[in-house]
């Protein structure tokens, strides 16, 4: 099967912890035998102009329906394409393996937020990787979706509302094919593995059920304060460095910790996926 991954950024100005990402994943897909493509900011122009308005021509609200449409014209030349993030760090490339037997795949995100309450735990599914072969409807249908989510939009589109909350509502209705190796730590927890302390990581792992092999660093929550802790270039480079240097035992080396307890839901203990 005939593999492509595809990726979009400016081609200026991009802070170096995402250029380096962005050449970490370039050589996973060269290590397994893929196509690489990484388009620029033509990759919003197939984007239609009435959604382009709906979402003020806004970056992250046009992406989740500019990968559809890449990925539809990829697949006229390719067998399968795999989406990944600009802010995904691969960090475990051999044993990175990303597959969807049932024609489409997604992320399966834990997010662990910090409150006055104390920690909470929303289990979702993201489309920061994404994979679609050749035939799947439901690549069709997701594009179908999206359009139909911001057309009857009367009060403005979220970041969230045709990606993370669409498919999370989604899979409460029908079973979806989730890839279980990339993790989505939020910034109190990537926060938490840069110190390394642990505490945070700890918990994390226990529900994320690791290993990891790749992760997403959020880079869409920059210039925010999220769960009293400041989103900066500074803190995603150091999370990619970290994460490198170990090899990814700055999260996977908390796996079998164990949970604190203190998080609503419960959690998987890690094992190999």
């Amino acid at each position: 099967m005939t593999t492509v991954v595809c990726q979009s950024y400016r081609s200026s100005d991009v802070p170096g912890w995402i250029e380096q990402s962005l050449q970490s994943v370039r050589a996973w897909a060269q290590q397994h035998g893929h196509a690489y493509d990484r388009l620029d900011d033509a990759f919003f122009d197939p984007v239609p102009a009435w959604y382009r308005d709906k979402v003020g021509g806004e970056p992250v609200r046009m992406s989740d329906l500019a990968r559809l449409l890449a990925a539809r014209r990829l697949l006229e030349r390719h067998e399968r394409v795999i989406w990944v993030d600009a802010d995904i760090v691969v960090f475990d490339p051999s044993r990175f393996v990303v597959d969807a037997p049932e024609g489409y795949a997604f992320c399966r995100e834990v997010w662990i937020s910090v409150g006055k309450g104390g920690l909470t735990r929303s289990d979702r599914v993201n489309n920061a990787v994404t994979v679609f072969t050749r035939g799947s409807p439901f690549l069709e249908f997701y594009v179908h979706a999206c359009e139909s989510i911001v057309r009857a939009s009367t009060e403005g589109v979220s970041k969230l509302a045709v990606g993370t909350a669409f498919l999370t509502r989604l899979a409460q209705a029908m079973p979806l094919p989730l890839l279980g190796s990339v993790a989505l730590p939020s910034p109190p927890v990537v926060a938490d593995m840069v110190r390394g302390s642990g505490h945070l990581v700890a918990t994390y792992m226990s529900h994320f059920g690791g290993p990891a092999r790749a992760a997403n660093l959020c880079a869409s929550l920059r210039g925010h304060e999220i769960g009293g802790v400041q989103v900066d270039d500074a803190l995603l480079g150091a999370a990619f460095d970290r994460l490198m240097k170990t090899r990814g035992e700055a999260l996977n080396g908390h796996c079998r910790g164990g949970g604190h307890g203190d998080v609503h839901g419960a959690g998987a203990a890690c094992s190999p996926k």
